[in-house]
C-alpha cells in the first residue's frame, strides 16, 4: 500500500492544489452581473435611480455619474447599505432621451475597475402623453378658473 501511495502521490499533489486555489482566484474576481434597467433597454419612464450589481461586493466606489444628453443628472452615488454587491447612482429629474451611466470602483483585490451602460427613456407612448398633457391642461383651466372666480 505504502508503494501505491508514494507513486501516487507525486500525481494527485498537483491536483489536490489545484483544487484549493482555484475557488480561491474565481472568488477574487469582481465583475458585473446586471444593470436596472438593462443595459440597451428602453423604458416609459425615467427610473429614480441606475443600479449595477457585482459578483462581489467592491471595495470601493471611486466615481459614479449619469448623464443624459450630455448633462449630469446624478445625485450622490453609494454602495447599497443592504447589499453591499450593489451600487446605486440616484437620477435626478426625468427627461426623455439617452441615458449613460459610468462607474469606477476598486475591487477587493485592488483593482480598478471602469464600467458604462445605456439605456433611453421614451417618455411613454403618444396616447399617454396626450393623456397626460390634457390631464394638465384641465388642471390649469381649473386654476385659471377658480382665480377669475376670486376676483369676480
Amino acid at each position: 500500500m505504502r508503494g501505491v501511495f508514494r507513486i501516487l502521490a507525486p500525481v494527485a499533489l498537483p491536483f489536490l492544489l489545484l483544487a484549493v486555489l482555484l475557488p480561491a482566484v474565481a472568488l477574487g474576481h469582481t465583475d458585473v452581473t446586471g444593470t436596472t434597467p438593462a443595459d440597451g433597454a428602453t423604458v416609459e419612464r425615467t427610473p429614480s435611480a441606475v443600479v449595477v450589481e457585482w459578483s462581489a461586493p467592491p471595495a470601493r466606489l471611486d466615481a459614479a455619474s449619469v448623464t443624459v444628453a450630455g448633462t449630469d443628472v446624478s445625485g450622490s452615488a453609494r454602495i447599497d447599505p443592504e447589499d453591499a454587491r450593489r451600487l446605486v447612482i440616484p437620477i435626478q429629474g426625468s427627461a426623455p432621451g439617452s441615458y449613460e451611466a459610468e462607474w469606477q470602483v476598486t475591487a477587493a483585490d485592488g483593482h480598478r475597475m471602469v464600467g458604462s451602460m445605456s439605456f433611453t427613456v421614451s417618455g411613454g407612448s403618444p396616447m399617454e402623453q396626450v393623456a397626460e398633457l390634457g390631464a394638465l391642461l384641465v388642471a390649469v383651466g381649473a386654476e385659471l378658473g377658480e382665480m377669475s372666480a376670486g376676483r369676480a
